[in-house]
């Protein structure tokens, strides 16, 4: 009988015509099985039967079907929650699987004039940098570049800025400031020659004159384009033209027949 026959690795006993004989086992070695179907040993025959799958198998969130072990099981989706990646990588899924690599930077990107790299949907990209130059503000305000953004912020003005005494307020730098007021208290009095006409020489018909301090060249007046009213004339006075009276006569004045024009008293009287 099997009971005491004993068989080599890969076989089994089995009674052939009333004698035990140690035969191969049956295997799914050279079991071939159709699209979707796989070998099985089932009750000691191999069989074909359907490959388990995730097909109709249904997960909770977080979490993805797997055949594990023969059977479609719900096992954590891989992810980058709690995957750890050393300086200058990060981690990405690649193939499904979480992987460490080189962070994208603009460290070697070189952009045009009036654009910058930035890393936009984790890709260096060259940018429009802001800036003001198409920029409009109001009244009392002017454009800014903050925090990347222009932006219309007030002009700094000394409007309500209070100094102390011997200082006044002035912009400097594009701030309201305390300056010290210019004085004479710290400063060693100069001899320094008065601006005067003296030595300074005018061509062609022009003369100096004093203006604000400074010796100019200016024309020399004189009554040559002056039109005065009838009864005046142009005549220098102080160097400067000016209309006068002229002296009654009897030159312009028209008598009726009969008269004539007589000075009488210094005045011209037909008589």
């Amino acid at each position: 009988t099997c009971q005491t026959s004993r068989c080599g690795e890969g076989s089994q006993c089995k009674m052939v015509n009333g004698w035990p004989k140690c035969v191969p086992q049956p295997s799914c070695e050279n079991f071939r099985c159709g699209e979707g179907t796989q070998c099985k040993v089932v009750n000691g025959w191999p069989r074909c039967v359907p490959q388990p799958s995730c097909k109709d198998f249904r997960c909770g969130e977080g979490t993805q079907c797997k055949v594990v072990d023969g059977r479609p099981r719900c096992v954590p989706q891989p992810s980058c929650k709690n995957f750890r990646c050393g300086e200058g990588t990060q981690c990405k899924m690649v193939n499904g699987w979480p992987r460490c690599v080189p962070q994208p930077s603009c460290k070697d990107f070189r952009c045009g004039e009036g654009s910058k790299c930035k890393v936009v949907d984790g890709r260096p990209r060259c940018v429009p940098q802001p800036s003001c130059k198409d920029f409009r503000c109001g009244e009392g305000s002017k454009c800014k570049v903050v925090d990347g953004r222009p932006r219309c912020v007030p002009q700094p003005s000394c409007k309500d800025f209070r100094c102390g005494e011997g200082s006044k307020c002035k912009v400097v730098d594009g701030r309201p400031r305390c300056v010290p007021q210019p004085s004479c208290k710290d400063f060693r009095p100069r001899c320094v020659p008065q601006p005067s006409c003296q030595n300074f020489p005018c061509k062609g018909p022009s003369r100096c004159h004093l203006v604000a301090g400074r010796p100019k060249c200016l024309p020399t007046p004189s009554c040559q384009r002056i039109n005065c009213q009838e009864g005046t004339s142009c005549q220098m006075i102080g160097g400067w033209p000016k209309c006068v009276h002229l002296p009654p006569s009897c030159q312009l004045i028209r008598c009726p027949k009969g008269t004539k024009c007589q000075m009488v008293e210094g005045w011209p009287k037909c008589v």
